[in-house]
């Protein structure tokens, strides 16, 4: 890891001027030496942004941040230093031109706290870590030697800024040689002189203050740190940035990773602005590649492809939260929710249920009864208001945490359709203090969202972003909500799945309800069972195979007298598992086709409530049925045998199963 890079700005700001070693006491360099360190060694300085997204619960307590770094229009991030005819070196790192970011204005800083605007790049490594560019205006006329053959085991000095505190020069030895870690072409220089965060670039001289390395990162286990010799950035070619990266792709929900080298040449000189868009965008297209290789290198292995898909193709799961699915370390793939959730409360009915797995936040989010359900889907500043106000967010200043209540507007939106047709509203929102960005990907439901949500470093957004769009493919969600939910929801349909074309749900308060699909048809009079604009209805969908494809469809229609009682009428398409499936998967569809209990007619109680439960098509052979509709009738209370089974059996009469036991 390096001293310091930008992704960590912030976090890293700390006062050093205890550590700063008066230049007296270091008596083996001569004042000539000194003074000419002091001209040619500058900070490198980002402007902080200017723009803020965030509103908080209350004025920041700015007064509680040291005042040199709260009265600093810039962030020092690390070390240059001049090697003559208006050029600096620096470790690439540093700048980290290969990430976006909203610190992106370069300057070098001089001792009388003058900056002077970065400008061409002339020689760039990533994997060497150097970068050598020019700036706009006179720093100095001084330039540092270089000593392209060091000699083992004499003093060296480590150079940095302590951003803005003054040079610091800590002495040491020059110790040892290192291989470069991935194919030894070249041996770091290890010495043991400090360094600390603000030294990243500067240089390391010999006892002449002739330049041998370019200051780069600390050991993580040992008291030696890291430089590149200043010979591999001399052997360089002129006029070129190379990028030479070793990268691995891994996705939450899967075991396999794709891995590959990226090696781009791109011809200098140009802004260091324009490099910095050509690397994010070749760094984020071979991101994306890397994701795409790995999802066609295994496609026979992923669901729903893969071997252990079948537990999913052929079970339903009520996902009113959202769950994923994911492959197991049993190597069948199952869907995942949260192990644990927390609930807030949003005010007017509203709420919002959340957690994590592994880099996202899952959550439903239920709109307040005074937000209109079209004005919710179209306003990206009143959901994250929402998820603002029922998951907290703070900003850290000094010792105290100041509450986020809103984001604005969100300052990117498109709508993303997955494999299955499902539309997502995709969100992106800024965070300009701390550099990050916040997406959430939104899915329509009634009465508001389940939504996967990530925050990260500004610079890692889009490889995330493609991350969630594949995701999407995996998400399990039933849609639920109360009949007055439903019909709001309905005449949306410029977000909801075109699968609702193919579903009828027609109702009328007090008189019926009736669900149509090409699969199924269910009715039921107000006098079987209660229909008020509080009776609500599921619709449990599933992913299951059909004409040699595999579909998302309704595998499960629950409809309830209402969201605050326990009767229900449930019609579920049960469809027979594979055999390898383990046992305990399979005793379910065993129950169904025996016609065991609770699909016996019998009346059991469980949980204060009374069920009963049927098969619809009964015939011979039905553990040889590759589809078995069951029906099922739910009821608070201890109810008796007969009033249960007269029940059942009127429910029955309005049922009608489209789909041939072999399926459409």
């Amino acid at each position: 890891m390096s001293f310091f890079q930008k992704n960590n700005i912030l976090k890293s700001i700390i006062v050093l001027a205890a550590l700063i070693i008066p230049w007296p006491a270091l008596a083996a360099l001569p004042q000539a030496i000194l003074e000419k360190i002091n001209q040619t060694t500058f900070e490198i300085v980002i402007k902080k942004p200017e723009k803020e997204s965030l509103s908080y619960e209350r004025k920041l307590p700015m007064e509680l941040i040291p005042y040199q770094v709260r009265n600093d229009k810039y962030v020092s991030v690390g070390t240059a230093f001049s090697i003559g005819n208006n050029r600096y070196l620096s470790a690439a790192h540093v700048f980290y031109l290969e990430l976006e970011s909203f610190y992106s204005e370069y300057f070098l800083r001089d001792r009388n706290g003058k900056v002077y605007p970065v400008d061409n790049v002339y020689k760039y490594s990533n994997r060497k870590d150097f970068i050598v560019f020019s700036v706009k205006g006179s720093p100095g006329k001084g330039a540092l030697k270089f000593n392209a053959k060091p000699i083992l085991n004499e003093t060296v000095y480590a150079v940095g800024n302590a951003y803005g505190e003054g040079i610091v020069i800590r002495d040491g030895s020059y110790t040892s040689n290192t291989k470069e870690e991935r194919d030894g072409l070249w041996e770091w220089i290890r010495f043991s002189a400090a360094a600390s965060p603000g030294n990243s670039g500067g240089p390391l001289l010999d006892k002449a203050g002739n330049v041998i390395g370019i200051i780069l990162r600390k050991s993580a286990n040992e008291n030696l740190n890291y430089a590149l010799p200043v010979n591999e950035m001399l052997k360089a070619k002129n006029n070129e940035a190379r990028l030479d990266s070793m990268l691995g792709y891994k996705i939450d929900n899967m075991p396999f990773t794709s891995r590959d080298t990226m090696i781009e040449k791109i011809k200098l000189p140009m802004s260091y602005r324009e490099l910095s868009k050509i690397l994010v965008k070749k760094t984020d297209k071979f991101a994306k590649g890397l994701l795409n290789k790995m999802f066609r290198e295994n496609d026979k292995k992923i669901f729903p492809k893969g071997k252990g898909s079948g537990l999913v193709l052929t079970r339903s799961t009520s996902s009113i939260f959202p769950r994923i699915i994911s492959r197991g370390d049993d190597g069948y793939w199952d869907t995942y929710r949260p192990k644990s959730k927390s609930n807030s409360d949003l005010g007017n009915n509203g709420f919002i249920s959340y957690g994590s797995m592994d880099n996202s936040l899952f959550m439903r989010m239920r709109k307040p009864d005074n937000v209109p359900l079209k004005t919710f889907y179209k306003d990206s500043k009143i959901f994250m208001d929402l998820f603002l106000k029922g998951v907290k967010v703070t900003r850290q200043v000094g010792s105290e945490n100041i509450k986020i209540i809103s984001m604005g507007k969100a300052n990117k939106e498109y709508i993303y359709t997955d494999s299955y047709n499902r539309k997502w509203q995709v969100r992106v929102w800024s965070s300009e203090y701390d550099d990050r960005k916040y997406t959430a990907f939104c899915l329509p439901v009634p009465g508001g969202y389940i939504a996967m949500m990530r925050s990260t470093k500004s610079g890692r957004m889009n490889s995330n972003i493609d991350d969630l769009e594949k995701l999407t493919d995996f998400i399990n969600v039933s849609y639920y909500g109360t009949l007055k939910e439903w019909g709001q929801y309905l005449v949306q349909r410029e977000i909801i799945p075109p699968v609702f074309a193919n579903v009828q749900i027609d109702y009328k308060y007090g008189k019926y309800f009736k669900y149509q699909s090409k699969r199924l048809l269910m009715s039921y009079d107000a006098k079987d069972m209660e229909i008020t604009e509080d009776s609500d209805l599921q619709l449990v969908f599933s992913y299951f195979k059909e004409k040699n494809k595999v579909v998302w469809d309704v595998a499960r229609v629950v409809v309830g007298a209402s969201k605050d009682k326990g009767t229900f009428v449930q019609v579920e398409r049960n469809v027979r598992p594979p055999g390898h499936i383990n046992q305990k998967y399979r005793r379910k569809w065993d129950n169904i086709a025996s016609q065991r209990t609770p699909y016996s007619k019998e009346v059991y109680f469980e949980n204060k409530r009374s069920f009963i439960a049927t098969v619809y098509n009964k015939s011979k052979n039905m553990k040889q049925q590759n589809i078995i509709y069951t029906v099922a009738y739910g009821e608070d209370g201890n109810v008796k045998q007969s009033k249960m089974q007269d029940h059942l059996e009127k429910i029955m009469k309005n049922i009608k199963v489209h789909e041939a036991r072999k399926g459409l």
